[in-house]
């Protein structure tokens, strides 16, 4: 009886890996070769970088001495012509100033006032840094990204809130304007910009997003500068002169595939995919976006730069991850485009 139902056992064993042979090994030799399907999904490619805040701003320094009235709170958007602070002469004696290097380095960015209004609108401040000079519009012909690292130290000065002897700084306007963000990218990376160019710009210490537009963009040597503008503004915008950002440069839905998968054969880009008979076919494909890992493509049917239709990757495709070079060129190829 033992005997019996041993090889009762057995018998059972046997068919089991008969099943596994007849119906797994297509599934698993496909896991070991590396096929695999696209299903759709979407591709968002982002790069961070250090980006450099470039603004038109003028710090006000008190024509004579002075008692001093804040009337606009700090970071308030003020027009032209707005009284910032009430000025009255005053008699009293005042002591020597300690910001004869604040107004040394802020050069061209410093006017004196004898009425305590802005001459721009813009966004009133009651301190400084020294690099209103250096990060202004007119400073961009030698802006590169080492000078700006170099100046990107913040040592910001508070001005006095009551009495203010002659220089004195007694308010800044941050002119409300279109500013600018500079920022380097490697120059692999430069085709994902270009002149006229919008899209968000996410600040990652604050989580602000802001909508900007390339107006310049420059290649170097070793990297291309980029200029961005834009009218947006936050509260923790006003105290920054280098912020690190998170910029998206790539997005879009279709068929996701792997980098590794897209080869080139008689000079057109796309996969080799098992037809239904176990032949390698080779499907041109058009990419609408890629992180450097994934890509989205165009699925079915596209067109190409002639304006032809061309047949595509279906979902239903099942696509090598990494072919070699013999299965490359012993793919058969589709027709050009259809009729």
């Amino acid at each position: 009886m033992r005997k019996r139902a041993g090889w009762i056992a057995i018998y059972i064993i046997i068919v089991l890996l008969l099943a596994v042979i007849i119906y797994g090994i297509p599934s698993i030799s496909g896991f070991i070769k590396g096929n695999y399907t696209a299903k759709p999904g979407e591709i968002k490619k982002n790069i961070d970088l250090n980006g450099y805040l470039i603004r038109k701003e003028t710090i006000y320094t008190a024509k004579d001495t002075y008692s001093i009235e804040r009337v606009a709170k700090e970071g308030a958007l003020v027009s032209s012509g707005d009284e910032i602070v009430k000025l009255s002469e005053s008699g009293r004696a005042v002591a020597g100033t300690q910001y004869g290097d604040l107004l040394r380095d802020a050069g061209e960015s410093v006017q004196t006032t004898d009425d305590g209004k802005a001459v721009d609108a813009g966004f009133v401040m009651y301190k400084a840094d020294g690099l209103e000079n250096i990060f202004s519009p007119s400073g961009l012909p030698k802006m590169s990204e080492k000078y700006l690292s170099d100046h990107a130290k913040i040592k910001t000065t508070k001005f006095p809130k009551s009495l203010a002897r002659k220089n004195t700084p007694i308010f800044k306007i941050s002119e409300n304007g279109p500013w600018g963000i500079i920022f380097f990218v490697s120059n692999k990376d430069k085709d994902d910009f270009y002149v006229g160019q919008d899209f968000d710009i996410e600040f990652k210490e604050t989580k602000n997003i802001i909508r900007g537009k390339v107006v310049a963009k420059e290649e170097k040597k070793e990297k291309t500068r980029v200029v961005v503008q834009s009218q947006d503004h936050f509260k923790e915008l006003l105290e920054m002169r280098e912020a690190k950002i998170k910029i998206p440069v790539s997005r879009g839905r279709g068929l996701i595939i792997r980098n590794s998968s897209i080869v080139k054969k008689n000079g057109k880009t796309g996969v080799i995919v098992k037809n239904k008979v176990g032949k390698n076919v080779f499907k041109p494909i058009s990419i609408i976006a890629d992180d450097g890992i994934k890509s989205a493509v165009y699925d079915d049917i596209y067109v190409d730069e002639r304006g032809q239709f061309v047949e595509t990757l279906t979902i239903y495709d099942r696509i090598l991850r990494r072919p070699n070079k013999k299965e490359i060129k012993e793919a058969s190829e589709l027709p050009n485009n259809i009729d």
